[in-house]
């Protein structure tokens, strides 16, 4: 005998000994798929949408094409919109404080830079006009 037939044989003892089994009893709070949905029932209001009919864009004017786009448009930018901020609103605020404190800390580098060159300058020409002040003869006096 085959080892399938082995199988089925002890599965038929197995529910003999233990019974067929009794089939569930129906209860009130599971729908059933015989059941009827009434259009004004609250569980006709959660089912999705029945398509419509097509219809060719051919047949649409231009102006009606026209608000078409523009209304497909807009859900398509509301829908991306709020995924998108979902998605890119911290990683971008982080990488933006990240960069900013970057941009920051290397203008005050670069500004600190600038003005000691600045001063350097200004001491080296004031440095310059008092020795040459001191290198010139003073004008002497008549009396």
């Amino acid at each position: 005998m085959s080892d399938s037939g082995e199988v089925l044989k002890k599965a038929d003892a197995l529910l003999s000994r233990y019974g067929r089994g009794t089939p569930l009893e129906a209860e009130d709070d599971f729908p059933v798929l015989t059941e009827i949905v009434e259009p004004g029932d609250s569980a006709a209001a959660s089912l999705p949408p029945q398509p419509r009919e097509a219809v060719r864009i051919s047949e649409f004017t231009e102006e009606q094409r026209q608000e078409l786009a523009i209304r497909i448009t807009e859900q398509v930018h509301q829908a991306i919109a709020s995924r998108l901020s979902e998605v890119l609103a911290e990683p971008l605020r982080e990488r933006l404080i990240v960069s900013l404190c970057a941009a920051v800390d290397s203008a005050v580098a670069q500004i600190r830079d600038d003005v000691e060159t600045m001063v350097q300058a200004a001491v080296a020409q004031a440095i310059e006009r008092v020795r040459d002040e001191l290198r010139e003869p003073a004008p002497r006096r008549s009396r």
